[in-house]
């Protein structure tokens, strides 16, 4: 996953449309399921980037808190198979 960022409409409790970088990033988990080769299928791995360490560290915050992620020892995020099936379960496919 590469370069998500969500529009300042849709940020924070009161943006227009909810759950879309959840949506997304379920999405991107999905994908993983679909073309991930072997035992890599279903994982997502990215960076959080941001202006500074401390809008860094609180992106990274924010994705083991909201999307389970951890951090790997060399420094990329990842999301494992069971919690990209809990996100695609929570983000797709509830009704």
């Amino acid at each position: 996953m590469d370069l998500l960022e969500v529009a300042p409409h849709n940020k924070g409790k009161d943006g227009k449309h909810k759950y879309v970088a959840s949506c997304l990033i379920a999405y991107a988990c999905g994908l993983s399921f679909e073309v991930g080769l072997e035992e890599n299928k279903g994982i997502l791995t990215f960076l959080a980037s941001g202006n500074s360490n401390d809008s860094k560290e609180k992106l990274e915050n924010l994705y083991r808190e909201k999307y389970k992620a951890v951090k790997n020892p060399y420094g990329y995020m990842e999301i494992y198979q069971e919690s990209s099936k809990w996100l695609i379960e929570e983000y797709l496919l509830r009704a």
